[in-house]
């Protein structure tokens, strides 16, 4: 029955979307296997510490194997399934297919199969989820980010930036941190927002790194 349910759920995605786009595309399957290098950058929470105490699917491992035996889904050792999506997602006429808003920081077309929603997030649409959610954390990931800030009242803070850019919102964001973050001894500012951006932050290729993008901004704003 879950293995049935796997899939109606890829043959109803694929006839959305060639409802949505006139095209038929073959499906792409991601997961994610091993440690992240997330685990080593999270100091403030383990990251995705808050699902250690919940129970596995039930059929988890069978679902697994099936995906990798009819569907030929790339398990990825180095990097998490999500970061794959988003290196991918930028290739042309690629469909990021998720229910994770994570992935809403990539400038790429993405579809969400509860809404049958195809939606393109545009380089500017990117920035601004991307840093909402530097501001907000991710509970799901026990990342914490700003405490008291979910992603409404972030993006709040975002939309009163001066400057309604890349620039700006990253002053805004840091301008909190800096006035409002309860620093500790133990926990500077800088070191909860560069913490938090780096658990966030998806990779755009192999080598990339929340290192790059920061200093992109930097260097943009000293030209």
């Amino acid at each position: 029955h879950a293995l049935h349910a796997v899939d109606n759920m890829i043959e109803s995605i694929l006839a959305d979307l060639r409802k949505l786009t006139g095209i038929g595309f073959k499906p792409r399957i991601y997961l994610s296997e091993g440690r992240s290098f997330r685990e080593k950058v999270a100091t403030i929470k383990p990251y995705k510490g808050n699902r250690d105490d919940k129970p596995q699917p039930v059929h988890k491992e069978a679902v697994r194997n099936y995906l990798i035996k009819k569907y030929n889904a790339e398990v990825s050792v180095e990097l998490e399934a999500d970061d794959v999506l988003a290196i991918n997602g930028l290739k042309e006429n690629e469909i990021v297919c998720s229910i994770d808003k994570d992935l809403l920081q990539v400038p790429c077309t993405h579809y969400d199969w509860t809404t049958g929603q195809l939606v393109t997030i545009s380089e500017d649409d990117g920035d601004y989820n991307l840093w909402a959610q530097i501001i907000a954390g991710d509970s799901t990931d026990n990342i914490q980010g700003m405490p008291g800030y979910a992603l409404t009242k972030a993006y709040k803070v975002l939309d009163e930036a001066e400057e309604q850019s890349r620039r700006g919102w990253a002053k805004a964001a840091m301008t909190l941190y800096r006035d409002k973050f309860p620093s500790k001894p133990w926990l500077h500012w800088k070191k909860a927002f560069h913490e938090t951006a780096t658990l966030v932050y998806l990779l755009r290729n192999a080598e990339d790194s929340w290192a790059n993008y920061f200093q992109s901004i930097v260097e943009n704003a000293d030209a």
